[in-house]
């Protein structure tokens, strides 16, 4: 399991929604798993289905401002009126931080695992993740907004740190194999 990088037409695409014969499936706990072991390599508190190659399905999981939860075919009920401006990075779009307005307050419905229908606000981190989330299922990230020159800059700025990162990934594995030698 790797996360999409952009311009991956996942990333551009809106999700599907989860089939109510797949909740409480172990392929679908067995997913949600994984995105959360995914997302917290990447040190990231949020991860979309559609940031998973090959995965288009309509959730995401969180684990922001002490809320670890799998949502599952969210929807907002409501926003607030006041916005809220901070800069954000994406785990699709590494290296790379955009100022962005979201939401305070969000007020979700989504299922667990389980198929348990929950509702509940929130505000702060969790909201903003969430905003950004949702933003995901519905085929945006944070730089579709942008104008094409400020996004081909920032791509070339992303390009260049995920290679940076090969690069360190790379002597990292070199480094461990002579130690294990």
């Amino acid at each position: 399991m790797q996360i999409a990088q952009y311009p991956n037409k996942s990333l551009l695409t809106q999700t599907s929604p989860i089939s109510e014969n797949e909740f409480g499936m172990p392929e679908l706990k067995q997913l949600v798993t994984e995105m959360f072991e995914l997302m917290q390599k990447a040190q990231g508190v949020g991860l979309a289905g559609n940031q998973v190659v090959g995965c288009n399905k309509r959730l995401f999981v969180m684990d922001a401002g002490n809320i670890k939860e799998a949502f599952i075919n969210p929807v907002i009920v409501e926003n607030s009126e006041e916005m809220v401006e901070n800069s954000e990075g994406c785990l699709s779009v590494l290296g790379v931080q955009v100022l962005k307005k979201r939401h305070k307050c969000v007020t979700l419905k989504w299922k667990t695992v389980e198929g348990k229908e929950k509702i509940n606000k929130f505000e702060g981190l969790p909201a903003i993740c969430i905003g950004h989330e949702i933003s995901h299922l519905e085929g945006k990230t944070i730089i579709c907004d942008l104008s094409k020159l400020k996004r081909d800059i920032l791509l070339k700025k992303s390009s260049k740190f995920v290679k940076e990162q090969e690069k360190l990934y790379a002597l990292r594995e070199i480094l461990k194999k002579r130690r294990n030698k």
